[in-house]
């Protein structure tokens, strides 16, 4: 997707778009964060950058990771699994500051009802404090019924787990990588 982003801007321009709210990640566009490490971050940083270079108005919402991502990437194993389920990680127990994307999305309508108050700007968006992946599984297991225990595997072991789940190499990569972030 990042090698059409300038295409893409490019035919917003010649289209008179006015505006463009775009979804990216906490500390894109700082290329001396440690989240630059992850290829997705570091590929919405660019997009970003092009984005602000275009003359186009525009918007940057810029989120931590999803509170829903435990949920969408091991919710099937959970929903299935007998009690206890497992969640695992390589977080090491640190604490997470996850944004619900119900909120990007109340941030993101937000900017479209009101563009010129938001227009040329960028946000960050983040939780209210960090969670630690043990108060995750009380929230998943309160949700599935069922327990629902952590366990930390070093990241070799993570990534060997997750190569097995059929996903995308690049999509296990990002998810490998922001698991480093978070420990």
């Amino acid at each position: 997707w990042k090698d059409n982003f300038e295409p893409f801007l490019a035919a917003c321009k010649e289209a008179g778009v006015q505006h463009i709210v775009k979804l990216s990640f906490y500390h894109a566009r700082d290329p001396a964060e440690p989240f630059q490490i992850v290829p997705l971050v570091k590929d919405h940083g660019h997009c970003d950058e092009l984005l602000v270079k275009s003359g186009i108005n525009y918007t940057i919402l810029a989120a931590s990771h999803l509170m829903s991502n435990p949920f969408v990437l091991q919710g099937q194993k959970l929903r299935s699994a007998e009690k206890p389920a497992v969640l695992v990680g390589a977080s090491a127990n640190k604490g997470v500051n996850y944004v619900s994307p119900n909120d990007i999305a109340d941030a993101a309508t937000r900017v479209i009802l009101n563009p010129l108050e938001h227009g040329f700007k960028a946000y960050t968006l983040t939780g209210s404090s960090p969670i630690k992946e043990q108060e995750v599984c009380k929230l998943l297991g309160s949700y599935l019924e069922k327990p629902i225990m952590y366990a930390v595997q070093p990241i070799n072991t993570f990534r060997e787990t997750e190569m097995k789940s059929n996903d995308p190499e690049w999509m296990v990569d990002d998810f490998v990588t922001l698991e480093m972030i978070k420990a």
